[in-house]
């Protein structure tokens, strides 16, 4: 019977802390929501002209130090200068995102008024500012799209321009071996002593 009572105490006890640790108010989350600034998603639009599967490229989000970037680099040669976003920043009052042009003038487009403007990631780095909707909270984001086509396009023709010659040179190479060879078989049927 007292171990009855105990258990019981017990139990009742535990019920009361877990429900006494719970003190979030509806009221609460909805402040958060209208002061937070964080971007939940961001893509790239489909456009099969540039790379198929475009849309599907995986991007990951670090609140902490603000950063965009995608995991895996874009394959080679991937145009990156006219490319539409997709952002998903909720209760956001503003998201402005600022690139540098070809001209290298720097360009402001309001996502939130005009999602169909291209942005030009091929002159790094490119910035989006988010404002909550309260405009208390203000975020910093650096989108960082990997694979830069200059650089990787330089180093490619670099190393292909090595790898030609060096096979160019060994099949120079296997050439004149054979050549010589086939001089000295030549000389061999007919009689005459070996050249060279």
């Amino acid at each position: 019977m007292l171990r009855k009572l105990i258990y019981t105490i017990f139990s009742v006890y535990i019920l009361s802390a877990m429900t006494s640790c719970n003190s979030d108010t509806p009221e609460n989350h909805i402040v958060d929501l209208y002061s937070s600034a964080e971007v939940t998603a961001f893509s790239i639009q489909k456009n099969d002209n540039i790379l198929v599967g475009l849309d599907s490229v995986k991007f990951s989000i670090n609140l902490k130090e603000g950063l965009i970037y995608n995991a895996d680099s874009l394959p080679l040669g991937t145009r990156i200068n006219r490319l539409l976003v997709n952002i998903t920043a909720n209760n956001a009052s503003t998201a402005e995102i600022t690139f540098r042009t070809s001209a290298g003038r720097d360009s402001v487009v309001n996502y939130l008024k005009t999602t169909t403007d291209s942005i030009d990631f091929s002159n790094a780095p490119v910035k989006l500012k988010i404002v909550s909707s309260d405009k208390t909270t203000t975020m910093n984001y650096t989108i960082k799209l990997r694979g830069s086509p200059r650089g990787l396009r330089r180093r490619a023709r670099r190393d292909e321009g090595r790898a030609l010659r060096r096979g160019r040179r060994r099949h120079r190479r296997r050439v004149d071996a054979s050549r010589r060879l086939g001089v000295y078989r030549y000389a061999r049927r007919r009689g005459a002593p070996p050249q060279g």
